[in-house]
């Protein structure tokens, strides 16, 4: 896939974007075993 940088695919960098805020949208309102691996601290 590469590197996504700011000099990089901005398209490619909106649908991460996207996806990921879908993620934490989701798991906010569920508690799943998603929620449990968005939320933990590294």
């Amino acid at each position: 896939m590469g590197g996504i940088s700011k000099m990089g695919d901005r398209y490619l960098r909106h649908l991460l974007v996207v996806g990921a805020t879908a993620v934490i949208r989701y798991t906010r309102r569920k508690a799943t075993i998603v929620s449990t691996w968005a939320f933990a601290r590294p």
